[in-house]
């Protein structure tokens, strides 16, 4: 038989793991934000931040123009899909 209160530790323990899961989420997400805005001040091309296997991740537009060229994307992608559905783009 379950106990209630083994249910609710269950229920917490969720909780506090997805509360840990976002909190490195967006500590991951301000690091790439800032290295975005530093890669764009260097190199002067438009960067922007991608989730990818559920991490956020620096490209810049030259290369994700590049894969789609290649086919790494299913048919139908182009670059300004991916932008669009960026989490964050440099200006």
């Amino acid at each position: 038989m379950v106990n209630l209160q083994t249910f609710s530790d269950m229920k917490l323990f969720k909780n506090i793991k997805t509360y840990f899961r976002a909190v490195v989420f967006d500590c991951r997400l301000r690091h790439c934000r800032r290295e975005a805005d530093r890669r764009r001040a260097v190199s002067g091309q438009k960067h922007l931040v991608i989730n990818l296997n559920g991490r956020p991740v620096v490209v810049s537009k030259q290369h994700i123009k590049r894969l789609v060229r290649e086919g790494v994307y299913r048919k139908g992608v182009t670059a300004a899909d991916i932008e669009a559905i960026a989490i964050y783009r440099t200006v």
